[in-house]
């Protein structure tokens, strides 16, 4: 039962200072924190994108910072989608809409083995990329 103390004529439990953990409870605790930290990390150290950026400027910044192309085999949906000069210009490149905004989708991976896709738009079979629509976690 906790000690009790008296506050101005109301009875109070004291507090006690924090119990310690064991030593297996501290390593976990240290070992989830930095994981959390890592994954904080992941999530900054990610080059900004931009939506209407080119393409061609992403994957230049991408691959600066470390980032890898995630080359496909086979080529994603590029064996079914005719000459699509893409194709053979991105490795990277999954597949693209060829309908409507032009869609395309490219698989990135970060420094720390994290899938990311790149959606680009207003791209064309001759080989033009697009823009920068938008970007996600993909694993």
């Amino acid at each position: 039962m906790p000690e009790l103390a008296s506050n101005g004529g109301r009875v109070v439990p004291r507090s006690s200072p924090p119990a310690q953990l064991p030593p297996r409870h501290r390593l976990i605790l240290i070992a989830g924190t930095a994981l959390l930290l890592l994954g904080a990390t992941e999530a900054t150290t990610a080059p900004p994108l931009r939506d209407g950026q080119p393409y061609g400027e992403a994957r230049r910044r991408l691959q600066a910072a470390g980032w890898r192309p995630v080359r496909l085999q086979p080529l994603g949906d590029c064996e079914s989608q005719g000459p699509d000069r893409r194709c053979r210009l991105f490795a990277e490149l999954r597949s693209c809409s060829h309908t409507g905004a032009g869609l395309c989708r490219f698989e990135w991976e970060s420094p720390r083995g994290r899938r990311y896709a790149v959606i680009t738009r207003n791209g064309d079979p001759d080989g033009r990329p697009g823009v920068i629509n938008t970007w996600f976690q993909a694993d």
